[in-house]
């Protein structure tokens, strides 16, 4: 309820200041009310400190985007993966398909039987 009634202010204020530039002098002073001449004023107010605040935000947002580039945040992600290991010597001739791996494989273990899972009743028809 609040911001609508400060739109329909500002609005009004905006409409108010047209009307003043638009119409020919001596229709101004009868065709004002006193609330298009309280929101011409707020509106009046509202921009001087839009205005006032500008060059303080530009100068927040500079330092930050300075403090970006000197940290070179945007240049980490484009950087190239690291060089590869050099082959061993025992795949020197080989396909790097068959190559011999580097380390042994850990031991795989047997995948645990759907009917466990589901509450074991392919087990219970099994061993009975």
């Amino acid at each position: 309820q609040k911001c609508k009634l400060h739109g329909k202010v500002q609005l009004l204020g905006l409409g108010t200041a047209l009307k003043i530039l638009l119409l020919p002098e001596q229709l101004i002073l009868p065709s004002l009310d006193r609330s298009e001449i309280v929101a011409l004023f707020n509106t009046l107010a509202k921009f001087s400190r839009a205005i006032r605040a500008a060059p303080v935000l530009a100068a927040q947002y500079h330092a930050v985007q300075g403090a970006y580039k000197k940290t070179d945040i945007l240049t980490e992600s484009i950087k190239a993966p690291p060089p590869a290991a050099p082959p061993s010597p025992e795949g020197v001739g080989a396909p790097p398909s068959t190559a011999a791996p580097s380390s042994p494989a850990p031991p795989r273990t047997a995948a645990p039987q759907a009917g466990a899972q589901a509450g074991g009743a392919e087990a219970d028809l099994e061993s009975g």
